[in-house]
């Protein structure tokens, strides 16, 4: 028979044993019923492009599969970064996913500094698919071919410039790896998204657009834009178009789309997620919309994904360094990274911004506003939003710092 010491404590080891089991939740004691409750997925996108409309049919099918709710939670900016960072600070339990593209295996090397690591804080699930990216120009653009294009663009240096949704994207640094490999110069401007690069595309005053074929294909069905080449390794459904690849061997740059985990979420868990998301894009709909989309369905394993996201930010990286992008400071005040002005792409806005007339030229402070908000200000500079007082004081700067790197006297 136990003395009343001892009793007391083995009824309050029995106890703690109670309350540690039932302060566990229950949603986490089984993976087979997983989830038990409603599971949140994070889009580091703005709602209405293609990523979150595929973003948005994965959930409600995953919502039919679980009988739990799934929440679109909507945390866009940095390049995906604020989004991806929350995903990372998350708990470790299955009930938070993100939605990545590209960017998320760009960043590690063209963002100087991440709130997260890519690899230790991130548990890959599945690459769901590859995104088709095109080239295309209007259609009174004097190539139809990419061997066209390369010959002109040789002929024709700093002549052409070309639109991306913007800096850092997979359309721009997949256009300047073509670029490096085919050894041609056209002028990269970027852009605050698409839909502006389409419309200065339409409006003349850029000759080329690189961007997924979801976003154009209107347009090229209307016979408004005309496709050059895609940037894929297979050709888009139901089409013809040349892949760049026909050109230049082995060249192959795709839009990649996946969920990710917080680390430490259970492996079964991660396993049971990706095995569902896998159903879901197998079924006729998700089919149906991959086409629409110019989708690749991959539906890879966590392990094969994982390797993938290793192997696309060495590759990356290897690209961003031969491309020499460069952080500069001028005088002290102004900030200027080449990855956002190229001296190029300097000669460019320099041309637009300045009007010739009297002694000097005079210096168009709207237009120096509206083409510093076009640039991505987590990389390039201090604030998107210039007071009219910061943005008298810096304009002389500004010209001069341009004047520096495009070699140029205006």
């Amino acid at each position: 028979m136990l003395s009343s010491s001892k009793f007391i404590v083995a009824l309050m080891l029995g106890l703690s044993q109670l309350v540690a089991f039932s302060a566990t939740p229950d949603k986490a004691l089984s993976v087979s019923d997983f989830p038990k409750g409603p599971v949140k997925m994070i889009i580091p996108f703005p709602p209405g492009g293609p990523t979150d409309t595929l973003g948005r049919l994965i959930g409600q099918k995953l919502q039919e599969i679980w009988g739990q709710p799934v929440i679109i939670d909507y945390k866009a900016g940095a390049g995906t970064v604020i989004g991806v960072d929350y995903v990372a600070k998350s708990a470790p339990d299955g009930y938070t996913l993100g939605m990545i593209n590209s960017a998320f295996v760009v960043n590690p090397s063209f963002q100087k500094s991440l709130p997260y690591d890519s690899i230790k804080d991130i548990a890959p699930i599945t690459l769901v698919a590859n995104l088709q990216l095109a080239m295309v120009a209007r259609p009174d653009a004097p190539f139809n071919t990419l061997p066209e294009l390369i010959a002109y663009a040789k002929k024709n240096p700093t002549a052409l410039s070309y639109g991306t949704p913007g800096t850092g994207s997979t359309t721009h640094l997949g256009t300047e790896l073509l670029k490096r490999s085919a050894n041609f110069e056209v002028v990269h401007i970027p852009y605050k998204g698409s839909a502006q690069a389409h419309a200065e595309l339409l409006g003349g005053r850029l000759d080329l657009v690189v961007d997924p074929f979801l976003s154009v294909m209107p347009y090229v069905k209307a016979g408004r834009m005309k496709v050059i080449a895609t940037l894929g390794d297979k050709k888009l459904p139901n089409t013809d178009f040349a892949l760049v690849q026909e050109t230049v061997p082995g060249f192959n740059v795709n839009a990649l789309l996946g969920f990710v985990a917080p680390k430490g979420t259970p492996s079964a868990i991660v396993q049971k997620i990706q095995s569902d998301i896998a159903k879901v894009m197998a079924t006729p709909e998700l089919k149906k919309r991959s086409d629409e989309f110019a989708m690749e369905i991959v539906s890879s394993r966590p392990e094969v994904f994982e390797q993938f996201i290793a192997s696309e930010i060495k590759k990356w990286a290897r690209v961003i360094a031969d491309a020499k992008f460069e952080f500069g400071v001028y005088d002290g005040e102004l900030i200027i990274i080449d990855e956002c002005m190229t001296p190029d792409s300097s000669r460019f806005w320099l041309k637009e911004a300045y009007q010739p007339g009297g002694a000097q030229p005079s210096f168009d402070k709207q237009f120096l506003r509206d083409y510093l908000e076009t640039l991505d200000w987590g990389k390039c500079a201090p604030a998107p939003v210039l007071p009219q007082e910061i943005l008298d004081k810096t304009a002389d700067k500004y010209r001069e710092a341009l004047q520096k790197i495009a070699g140029i006297t205006v």
